[in-house]
């Protein structure tokens, strides 16, 4: 984040500008696999766990991208949490490989 407040963003080539964000992503999804594996006791993370720890770190890190170009309002955060819950909702309730 030191790095997004000390530079002008027009000086700076756009692979620079995303990659604060891929790494805030990919901090945010490890808190969250670890959260998931703290819930489910150390086991192995199935591909429903990991695709919950992939939601839950994608949608903040919408919210800040939106935010850094001017373009979140209220509605689009509620829209990208409803969104985001119901994602998670559903990766719970599929029968991705069928009656095992």
């Amino acid at each position: 984040m030191v790095f997004l407040i000390f530079t002008d963003p027009r000086k700076l080539p756009a692979v620079l500008l995303i990659v604060p964000f891929v790494l805030l992503f990919l901090l945010i999804l490890a808190f969250a696999q670890a959260i998931v594996r703290l819930q489910h006791r150390g086991a192995v993370l199935s591909e429903k766990t990991t695709g919950t720890a992939l939601i839950i770190a994608g949608v903040p890190t919408l919210l800040l991208v939106l935010s850094s170009i001017s373009q979140l309002t209220w509605r689009d955060s509620l829209l990208a949490v409803i969104f985001g819950i119901g994602l998670v909702i559903y990766l719970r309730r599929a029968n991705f490989l069928g009656n095992r």
